[in-house]
């Protein structure tokens, strides 16, 4: 609230965070402002300003103690000096939810509490055995937003900081029934910006040209998944034995090695995703953040 006598309004909160994280004159701005709510609506809907101002709202739940976890590490990281931290495995979504929280309850790798990874950086810190029985780390980490450009700054942060050996951004793209179906699984053997192009006057209409540049899978990465996914199909039905929710189970589940067209927006159309399928028949799915993903990690191998 404004004062002790007005009612609660995120947006007093909201005016306040930003006149510390803008006036350095008048406010001594700290490493991190920590926002507490018991209202998850209100968390959700605040979530972009604090990220924005390099600080974090929590959901405060007086049956979960989830929230005073993340606060601990929160203080625990901002009292020693961040450092660039080596790991084998970066991992990055979209969204929170679902798509990190899929990872965090479906693939058992230890993980922590939500946590800083590093400055303006929150996510997950877990750890798994290898093949060969030898631990390996992991961090998991999500957007602020969906999205090309977003999906370009997270990952130079995260390739920047911590230099994994495998990098994999996992997440949902859109289809066609006619060639895919809920719960098959796409690996991305390149990809492209189908909203790169030029707009030009055809006799009084306007048509859309597109550049069609591909950004593609690191070679030698697409060879080992080559042999992966021929081994994985003789075993790709016991996904099924994890899913929750039983009506919506694919029961003929497919592995495809793929193209990904990526653009900037969210798409729930059958003839727009049509058009853009229709540029290249070996296309499956379309999604926003798949070609900034990779020409951003072409950029850091050279």
């Amino acid at each position: 609230p404004a004062n002790l006598s007005s009612e609660p309004n995120a947006n007093h909160t909201i005016k306040l965070l930003k006149r510390i994280a803008r006036d350095s004159e008048v406010y001594n701005r700290p490493g991190c402002i920590v926002g507490l709510t018991a209202y998850e609506d209100l968390a959700k809907e605040t979530k972009n300003d604090f990220a924005r101002c390099a600080s974090v709202i929590l959901n405060y739940s007086e049956i979960n103690n989830e929230w005073s976890k993340t606060l601990k590490e929160i203080v625990k990281f901002h009292s020693f000096k961040e450092e660039n931290k080596k790991v084998d495995v970066c991992i990055l979504t979209a969204l929170d939810d679902p798509e990190a929280l899929a990872f965090i309850k479906y693939v058992q790798w230890n993980w922590s509490s939500q946590k800083p990874l590093s400055s303006k950086l929150f996510g997950w810190e877990g750890i798994f055995l290898d093949k060969n029985s030898k631990p390996r780390t992991v961090i998991l980490c999500s957007q602020q937003e969906m999205g090309i450009s977003h999906a370009s700054l997270y990952t130079s942060k995260l390739l920047y900081t911590f230099s994994p050996r495998l990098f994999v951004m996992s997440g949902i793209c859109a289809g066609l029934q006619s060639k895919s179906n809920y719960g098959d699984i796409i690996i991305a053997k390149a990809s492209w910006n189908y909203n790169r192009g030029k707009m030009i006057n055809d006799l009084g209409y306007l048509k859309f040209l597109p550049s069609v540049q591909h950004s593609e899978i690191n070679n030698k990465l697409d060879i080992e998944l080559k042999a992966f996914s021929q081994h994985f199909m003789r075993q790709i039905d016991s996904i099924n034995e994890f899913f929750d929710d039983k009506s919506k189970i694919n029961n003929s589940l497919k592995l495809k090695r793929s193209f990904i067209a990526s653009g900037s927006a969210v798409l729930n159309d059958k003839e727009t995703i049509l058009n853009i399928l229709s540029s290249n028949r070996d296309l499956d799915g379309v999604d926003m953040e798949v070609d900034a993903f990779y020409i951003t990690c072409k950029f850091f191998e050279q």
